[in-house]
């Protein structure tokens, strides 16, 4: 809305304000206590980061989903770049109009985390591999789903697609994170998320560098589009393969 009355520049400024809010709040936020919860004696600090990195690394369900979070990397950030664009090229969408979509498919991620949450206990007691199985799924049908995105020949039929696709990525989102932090021994847990995030900062801009990232400018905004799908789908066959490495590395991570 500030957007639309009063350009662009000013919705910075005023997105500022809620962010150096939750800034200031955060590093009034005490440490918590490493492995408090994962019952047993006391766990030892933090390891070096260099060591740390070592000790991730080792982690075989680790590095596939390091492998799969730059492929998804790919798919996750020109999606939010390019999907708004899209509104205005395609179908002429304003500024509001824009952000209401934006918001609309933030707040249907925010559905499909708050459901995945549930349903990632329930595939905990079939196994410890069963969440991650899952994840891969999810990530390949995200994937069909932007390409449908992509192909959408008006705008109900892309806020269907769109909004399908946005709960879809809340849903895969719990599990792979409760993966992540089941193999990570304590010492190392807050590493393993951070990297989570910077692979997928690289994906992203080896998709922008690449030719792919030029798609839209040469063959239009829906050939670029379209190319961040296959991204997801990759990622979500790469999750797959380390399904079978999980059992194996929950037991060393919580190994005496």
């Amino acid at each position: 809305a500030v957007s639309a009355l009063f350009g662009w520049r000013w919705a910075f400024i005023v997105l500022a304000i809620p962010i150096a809010i939750v800034a200031i709040r955060a590093m009034k936020l005490s440490e918590p206590v490493r492995g408090a919860t994962d019952g047993g004696g006391t766990v030892e600090p933090p390891l070096p980061f260099w060591a740390a990195v070592g000790v991730t690394m080792r982690i075989r369900t680790l590095r596939r989903a390091y492998i799969a979070a730059t492929i998804v990397g790919g798919g996750l950030v020109p999606l939010a770049v390019l999907g708004p664009l899209f509104t205005d090229r395609i179908f002429g969408v304003g500024d509001f109009g824009r952000g209401a979509i934006v918001a609309a498919n933030s707040m249907a991620t925010f559905f499909g985390v708050q459901r995945s949450g549930r349903w990632t206990q329930k595939w905990l007691t079939k196994s410890m591999g069963e969440p991650l199985r899952w994840t891969g799924w999810l990530l390949m049908v995200v994937g069909v789903l932007i390409a449908c995105v992509a192909a959408a020949p008006s705008l109900p039929i892309y806020l269907a697609f769109s909004l399908t696709a946005s709960f879809t990525a809340g849903i895969f989102l719990p599990p792979l994170v409760t993966t992540q932090a089941f193999v990570a021994p304590a010492r190392v847990r807050s590493l393993v998320f951070s990297f989570s995030s910077i692979f997928f900062v690289i994906g992203a801009a080896v998709f922008f560098v690449s030719p792919l990232g030029s798609l839209s400018d040469t063959y239009g905004i829906r050939w670029g589009l379209f190319a961040s799908a296959p991204c997801w789908a990759l990622g979500g066959i790469v999750v797959l393969t380390a399904v079978r490495f999980v059992t194996d590395d929950v037991a060393k991570a919580f190994a005496p």
